[in-house]
């Protein structure tokens, strides 16, 4: 089976740790990323024999005293607590209130899945917050069908951006997943420029692209991938 990834850039940065994920680095144009092609063209064919590609990765995660919470270390700088939460606070609003705003210039209105906390601290669905000195980001899961989850509401802070903290949630999240027997982790996002660094993060953490799942239809605006889990 063919296997899809976005094209990468490589990016250096001294406070990280660096390893290869299972994507690849496909050629580059001229140094940068064809925009000039339509948004499935982005997601670009595996060749053997290429380089792997290095992604910011915290360097640990532990259990912490309550099982909904995992503290992630990164190497010396800071310490970012991922916690499961079941209730709302005014912080939280805010930042999931910002997330559907972020979405609004995206696409339209049927085109934007993004949910609030009302869906997102349902019974059957699992919300996690990242924490430093404040909120930093947020990921959940809920139920597609038995054995198969999706996940949503993946937004790190703006001032938080490009420091391993989605990759950090993104783990997290799949490891719930494993631990709990979900075979599948599909997603549905953006196809807007706007979304490449997720597009990114999904392909490092080996997502494939799929057919919309679940309640979803084909978009234009939308790409929808999806993890089988070992």
């Amino acid at each position: 089976m063919a296997r899809w990834f976005p094209v990468m850039l490589r990016r250096q940065d001294s406070n990280l740790d660096l390893t290869a994920p299972k994507a690849v680095v496909l050629p580059l144009h001229h140094g940068g990323l064809r925009r000039d092609l339509p948004h499935h063209a982005q997601f670009c064919h595996a060749r053997p024999g290429r380089s792997a590609c290095p992604a910011p990765v915290v360097t640990s995660a532990e259990p912490v005293r309550n099982a909904s919470v995992i503290a992630v270390r990164q190497r010396g700088r800071m310490t970012i607590r991922i916690d499961r939460v079941r209730s709302s606070t005014p912080e939280l609003e805010a930042f999931i209130a910002a997330h559907l705003r972020d979405m609004e210039p995206t696409a339209p209105p049927a085109s934007r899945h993004a949910q609030g906390t009302a869906r997102l601290l349902a019974p059957d669905a699992r919300l996690f917050v990242a924490f430093d000195d404040a909120l930093v980001g947020t990921g959940a899961l809920v139920p597609v069908e038995p054995e198969h989850e999706e996940l949503k509401s993946m937004r790190t802070a703006p001032s938080r951006r490009g420091r391993g903290i989605g990759a950090a949630m993104l783990d997290a999240l799949l490891g719930d997943a494993r631990s709990r027997g979900i075979r599948r982790v599909s997603l549905e996002t953006g196809a807007a420029d706007f979304f490449w660094p997720a597009h990114r993060l999904y392909a490092k953490a080996g997502f494939d692209e799929c057919e919309p799942f679940g309640s979803y239809a084909e978009d234009p605006h939308s790409l929808f991938l999806t993890l089988r889990l070992s």
